[in-house]
């Protein structure tokens, strides 16, 4: 998707003190994989207030997580 390949744009574009860029693999039981959900929301909540308190906007950035299996599926 378009989002992506601005991501990758940034990354190789973009200085680093303009960007933030973190991976991680995370094992995790597909039990709680609602509450793995559920806290990506309240992070992105957060954010949203944070950037609600600004009062002198002067940029704007793309804020993505995403999040797939990395294990085999099998059929």
């Amino acid at each position: 998707g378009q989002n992506l390949d601005d991501a990758k744009d940034a990354l190789l574009n973009l200085e680093v003190s303009k960007r933030y860029f973190r991976f991680e693999t995370l094992a995790i039981s597909t039990k709680n994989f609602n509450e793995f959900k559920l806290a990506v929301d309240d992070f992105f909540n957060k954010l949203i207030l944070i950037s609600n308190l600004s009062n002198k906007k002067d940029e704007v950035y793309e804020f993505c997580f995403n999040y797939f299996p990395r294990t085999k599926i099998e059929s």
